[in-house]
């Protein structure tokens, strides 16, 4: 299981918080697609749960992974975990799909079957692409 609990996060010499109370929980085999506005904080906290923020950079909440405290892995532990346990994509512009082109079902499966299951959060059903919904 990860789960990320009331997970704030500033960066260096900015005043406000870049992402300010998220928590979320995933069981073994989810996924989940984060789906919002430019500066938002997707990424933010992507990189904040794997440990792969500016130095100085401030972490407040916590980030588990079945059972142990990600903010306090080893060296060797991290890389490990983002190895073996856990993948994050980041947006890139340069490398993102054409939304005029169907690439949606190819990539996830179809929505509705065992390969691309939905996750529900705050009252929403999503697929795990985080886009659709009802």
């Amino acid at each position: 299981m990860f789960e990320l609990s009331h997970v704030r996060v500033a960066y260096p010499g900015q005043e406000r918080w870049a992402v300010d109370g998220v928590s979320l929980t995933l069981a073994a085999g989810e996924k989940l697609g984060l789906v919002g506005e430019s500066g938002c904080g997707k990424s933010t906290l992507g990189r904040a749960a794997l440990r792969l923020l500016p130095p100085q950079s401030q972490v407040q909440g916590e980030v588990w992974f079945n059972g142990e405290a990600v903010l306090e892995f080893t060296p060797q532990r991290l890389r490990q975990f983002r190895g073996e346990a856990i993948a994050l994509v980041f947006q890139d512009p340069m490398t993102r799909l054409d939304p005029l082109i169907d690439h949606w079902g190819s990539l996830l499966g179809d929505p509705a079957g065992p390969s691309c299951q939905s996750i529900r959060r705050g009252g929403q059903t999503t697929g795990a692409s985080g886009v659709g919904g009802g």
